[in-house]
């Protein structure tokens, strides 16, 4: 047993010099360099599920790869960190996540602001599926996560490149009874699911 992890956004680059050396020690520990045309590693895949002692590898390979790279990872407890390379050295960076402050204005609308500089736009200055930035309504949109009574939404821009998130307020409407206990009969009632 052991902590789960998992690979997300990466830039990872070598030189066809070092290409087979690097690939050689990627293997051992479940990750692939992708090779281009020319014999280039142009990225990279894990097929690992579980964090082993790579950054040991990371670090003896460092100076084969190009500086500026790196993996983000996330693991089984909502931990994300990025191996970077830069100079001939891999480092570890821990994110610091920073939560937006949510002000509430009148029921039907919701201001959002931060205070580390990023832009943020209320819902009266920007539409639900459309970019606050260029107006674009072509945007790609992520998981989703629910963050107390609002819903949050990753997205990222195709035509302007910026990405962000967009916010909507949960609100209570009801429930949905599936199944019930027959108090005479005492058996489980299921109702078809429209």
């Amino acid at each position: 047993m052991g902590y789960n992890m998992y690979l997300g956004e990466s830039i990872f680059t070598v030189d066809a010099q070092y290409a087979q050396e690097v690939a050689k020690e990627l293997e051992d520990y479940w990750y692939e360099g992708i090779f281009d045309e020319a014999g280039n590693i142009e990225s990279i895949g894990f097929n690992g599920d579980r964090l082993s002692n790579e950054f040991e590898m990371f670090e003896r390979i460092a100076p084969m790869v190009d500086d500026g790279c790196y993996l983000q990872m996330s693991g089984d407890c909502g931990d994300l960190w990025r191996w970077v390379f830069y100079d001939g050295s891999c480092y570890q960076i821990d994110a610091v996540i920073t939560w937006p402050e949510i002000a509430r204005g009148d029921e039907d609308e919701a201001a959002f602001s931060m205070d580390d500089g990023d832009a943020i736009f209320s819902s009266t200055q920007s539409q639900k599926g459309r970019c606050p930035v260029c107006g674009s309504d072509d945007l790609e949109y992520g998981s989703f996560k629910v963050i107390e009574d609002f819903i949050q939404y990753p997205w990222k821009c195709p035509v302007c490149a910026h990405e962000g998130f967009e916010y909507g307020a949960i609100t209570f409407d009801g429930h949905r009874v599936l199944s019930y206990v027959d108090p005479v009969a005492g058996e489980e009632v299921h109702h078809e699911q429209a």
